[in-house]
């Protein structure tokens, strides 16, 4: 019963945070504050209740099922190789803003409208990296480690229990078209296979972070804050 209890907190949680989707807050000290009440304080509070504060740095082992499917993957091997490949992704979007304006081509529209929280000038993209970093932090500790675990603890499915994190993380985004969600859709499946992998939810909140970052600030600066 505890543990449905705690799952009831969570998806509260979400709700609370999500619906309506005219309230999307897009304020970014709005946000903060919202995912920190709807996302964060629901997450440590389950886990104090379940006492399962070990789950912030150790793989749950409920979700061995399905992690034992997954090869083995260490942060320190692949960490490097993503930090590499950073800069060569940035640097195609450059590269791909810059030649659609030599030809006199309009810009993709996921450039020309951005996500509600991205920057539209200057001044907003440092609020916009402080949004992404808690987005990181906040949306991980949800949906890829709190909402996986109560759901798990409560109906005996590690599979049950990610495919209603997934669902609800697509919620939370259904302000998207449908494009979008289904690349949030892909977005959640990749992070819950690398945290299942690694089994290090710093290492997929660290991740999470860098592509909101990307899409909150970078995009929008290199694209010149067009709307």
């Amino acid at each position: 019963m505890t543990a449905w209890t705690c799952l009831g907190l969570g998806v509260i949680g979400v709700l609370w945070f999500a619906y309506p989707t005219d309230n999307w807050p897009r304020d970014h000290v709005r946000w903060i504050v919202r995912a920190t009440i709807g996302f964060v304080l629901p997450a440590l509070a389950g886990l104090a209740i379940l006492g399962r504060w070990d789950a912030l740095w150790v793989l749950p082992p409920e979700f061995a099922p399905i992690s034992a499917l997954l090869p083995r993957l260490d942060p320190a091997d692949i960490g490097p190789a993503m930090a590499l490949g950073l800069p060569f992704g940035i640097a195609i979007v450059w590269g791909r803003i810059r030649w659609l304006r030599h030809r006199g081509r309009p810009l993709p529209i996921s450039m020309v409208v951005p996500a509600p929280l991205a920057a539209r000038n200057r001044a907003m993209i440092w609020p916009a990296l402080v949004t992404a970093l808690v987005a990181g932090w906040a949306e991980e500790i949800a949906f890829r480690l709190f909402l996986p675990l109560t759901a798990t603890l409560a109906m005996g499915s590690a599979w049950a229990g990610f495919i209603l994190a997934t669902a609800a993380f697509v919620f939370l985004h259904r302000y998207q078209s449908w494009f979008g969600r289904i690349g949030v859709l892909l977005t959640a499946i990749v992070l819950t296979a690398l945290y299942l992998a690694t089994g290090a939810l710093w290492f997929v909140i660290a991740l999470h972070a860098t592509i909101d970052v990307i899409a909150l600030a970078v995009r929008p600066w290199l694209a010149g804050f067009r709307r």
